[in-house]
């Protein structure tokens, strides 16, 4: 029966963990965290030595915030934040990069 799934993509150096789910019902069962320890002990077979947990809130102040408890759970794994740059576009010829952005803009409606 399955009492919670998750989303990893394996990479050389690294093992990312996107996303998961369970089921409340079995709560008393820790099922995320069982199925997170699996995946590092497999990290640990493969020799990787990274282990994302990928994404959180970036609210860290308040107690309160609705990621508080997925900040903590990955924390609980003695999990640290690494804060990276966002997304950023760097045009290198302006005339081809105006181009191009009109014509998304143009077919996306």
């Amino acid at each position: 029966m399955p009492v919670a799934v998750g989303l990893f993509m394996w990479h050389e150096r690294e093992l990312v963990y996107f996303s998961s789910g369970s089921d409340d019902r079995y709560a008393k069962f820790y099922a995320p965290t069982a199925l997170q320890h699996e995946m590092m002990s497999r990290c640990l077979e493969r020799g990787v030595t990274r282990y994302n947990f990928y994404g959180i809130s970036g609210v860290f102040d308040d107690p309160e915030d609705d990621g508080r408890g997925v900040l903590e759970f990955k924390q609980g794994f003695n999990g640290y934040v690494e804060e990276l740059p966002g997304e950023f576009t760097l045009p290198v010829s302006k005339l081809r990069y105006g181009v191009s952005d009109l014509a998304h803009k143009l077919l996306r409606h």
